[in-house]
């Protein structure tokens, strides 16, 4: 297990602690694991309704989306408040991320072997959940553990794991048009939902835990998650104006 501890800096908790090369790579590489489903999905999930659903394929792809997206519109924000409140000998962020991924490793699996529409559209909607469970927590341990002076090296790399999940989803997802897959595209996204989960295992052992939740009070876990739409944000101007 990681060091638990961060030292922190005198403003809003700001960690002064640097971070090892391999620890700043940690913290980015797990979105390229998270943008690599997106980058290949988009290839799976045209193609499989063609084929579950021939001609009816784009009602489905529509169907597809408007399902699945209040679910990451809700979850992301969500998950991210409850995991400033959590307390656990893993740090607050780590469980969502590993538990989210590999909950998401069984809905990509799902996806790939599912044969009916219904199906389908159930194991979308299932990972646009578990996704954003692990990614609203995740996108946490920059501020919490990466000092000022590391923040532009931090956010390069993390553009650029971006920019690499999204192409290299789209290749792994391609090798299902080789002559040897047939156009079954099974095998490539198992392969996506391993690096998924191994990319989460990495962070959970090496990336350190960051500060302990803050304490939630009396309040419930439904009330912390319901105080995310809080209107107190509408007293941010320059967000507002964003």
């Amino acid at each position: 297990m990681t060091e638990t501890r961060q030292e922190q800096g005198p403003e809003a908790g700001r960690p002064t602690a640097r971070l090892t090369a391999v620890q700043l790579f940690q913290i980015s590489v797990y979105w390229f694991a998270l943008n690599s489903i997106w980058g290949g999905f988009e290839v799976f999930q045209q193609k499989r309704t063609q084929q579950l659903g021939g001609d009816s394929g784009e009602l489905i792809l529509i169907a597809m989306e408007l399902v699945a997206m209040p679910v990451a519109a809700l979850t992301m924000p969500v998950a991210g408040s409850i995991s400033d409140h959590v307390t656990t000998r893993w740090g607050k962020r780590k469980p969502f991320i590993l538990g989210g991924s590999a909950a998401t490793f069984l809905a990509i699996v799902g996806l790939a072997t599912a044969q009916h529409v219904v199906t389908l559209i159930g194991f979308f909607v299932l990972l646009q959940l578990t996704t954003n469970i692990a990614r609203g927590p995740f996108a946490g341990l920059v501020p919490d553990l990466v000092p000022e002076r590391q923040v532009g090296i931090a956010s390069g790399l993390m553009g650029l794991m971006i920019t690499l999940g999204l192409v290299g989803g789209y290749l792994i997802i391609s090798l299902g048009y080789l002559p040897a897959f047939g156009e079954d595209f099974t095998i490539p996204m198992i392969l996506l939902a391993c690096i998924v989960l191994a990319t989460a295992i990495g962070t959970t052992l090496w990336v350190p835990d960051g500060p302990p939740g803050k304490p939630r009070g009396d309040r419930s876990w439904a009330r912390v998650g319901l105080e995310t739409f809080g209107r107190d944000i509408l007293r941010e101007r320059d967000y507002v104006f964003l």
